[in-house]
């Protein structure tokens, strides 16, 4: 029995000697809320019947916990939290390179389309390094994290750009930026779907290198047809990626999606629309076809949310047609090296592995807001 006890009290002294050798991970801190609990080092609010051992998953996931959206970091080789960060307004969008992200500041309203934003630098213990002013909710980074976008949401027909050094800002003609390669800034019309587009297509740097003729011929389509752009976004060495919907009088439309590289349609993929999901039983609305759209890490997936982002998720695998959803949702991303696809729910997050099968693989019993995967 003594024996037994001394055992029990070496191998205790020797947890507690290893949890006191993480470094960033594995503090106590009190800068979270109550609703946070003080032992953040803990991986217990971590450990659920699905949950991913240590180490199943790679990178680590940036969310915001608790009442007060506290900004941490969980790191899934350990499955540990961070020190706890700054209280937040529950959105964050963070930087390519995961070392950044901006953050609605404390305090801000939930139907505020123009919240204030904080740059919290993501090392260690995620803490508020500057302030980047009012931006709209719907911002996006560039690939080298040095610049921000978002459509001004007091004039719907601006980008506007903030250098996140020094919060400096610039206008640009035309709205729902997107970043290409070398910081080429991608934007396009933002009109009432009720009417047939003629202004301009797909432009970069302010120049248009898309046009709605071509977005239509691609698509094989009638020339009397009508095409809404519904989202886009970029992709790497210089790809625009365009989802959009083709009316031709008297037939259903038809959702296609498009890879342009140097004015070329180098792929063209038919997508559903999603009717029945969108409460559509065939006739089309300018509200329910914005969706937002995002390319997978390798670009042979796209997640299409409906209702400009707020609605449920769809999963398009455009190598096999397949889809996974609808998902509901209040944030995504996938792992860094794509295999992995997280989806933040009302349970948790749930990780759905590469065989994207209808039911998640893992799920970290979790509530988050906002996530990232980096």
């Amino acid at each position: 029995m003594n024996r037994a006890i001394t055992i029990a009290v070496v191998l205790a002294l020797a947890a507690l000697t290893v949890v006191a050798a993480i470094g960033g991970f594995g503090q106590e801190t009190t800068a979270a809320g109550d609703d946070v609990p003080r032992d953040d080092s803990g991986s217990r609010d971590l450990i659920g019947p699905h949950s991913p051992g240590p180490g199943a998953l790679p990178g680590t996931l940036i969310v915001t916990r608790g009442e007060d959206c506290v900004v941490q970091l969980v790191d899934l080789g350990r499955m540990r939290f961070s020190k706890a960060g700054p209280r937040s307004g529950c959105d964050l969008i963070v930087a390519p390179d995961g070392e950044t992200a901006a953050v609605v500041a404390r305090g801000q309203a939930t139907d505020e389309p123009a919240p204030m934003f904080d740059l919290v630098a993501l090392d260690g213990r995620p803490e508020v390094v500057g302030q980047l002013g009012r931006m709209a909710r719907d911002l996006v980074w560039s690939r080298d994290g040095t610049k921000l976008a978002f459509c001004d949401a007091a004039n719907s027909s601006e980008t506007v750009v903030v250098e996140a050094e020094d919060g400096a800002r610039r206008t640009w003609a035309d709205c729902w930026p997107a970043f290409g390669s070398e910081g080429a800034l991608v934007t396009r019309t933002l009109v009432d779907l009720t009417q047939q587009l003629e202004t301009t297509g797909i432009q970069q740097d302010g120049d248009e290198v898309v046009t709605l003729d071509q977005l239509l011929g691609a698509a094989s389509s009638d020339p009397s047809g009508q095409v809404f752009t519904l989202g886009h976004t970029t992709g790497a060495d210089g790809v625009i990626a365009v989802s959009l919907v083709v009316a031709e009088p008297g037939v259903d439309p038809i959702g296609s999606f498009q890879l342009w590289r140097a004015g070329t349609a180098t792929e063209v993929t038919e997508i559903p629309l999603f009717l029945a999901e969108r409460g559509i039983p065939g006739e089309l609305t300018p509200v329910a076809l914005r969706d937002q759209l995002a390319l997978s890490p390798d670009g042979s997936e796209i997640a299409i949310v409906l209702e400009d982002g707020a609605g449920p998720l769809f999963l398009l695998d455009k190598r096999t047609s397949n889809v996974l959803g609808p998902l509901e949702q209040h944030d995504f991303d996938w792992s860094p090296d794509g295999r992995w696809f997280a989806v933040a729910g009302e349970a948790g997050i749930d990780v759905y592995g590469p065989l994207r099968e209808a039911e998640p693989t893992y799920q970290i019993p979790l509530r988050t807001a906002a996530l990232a995967w980096r």
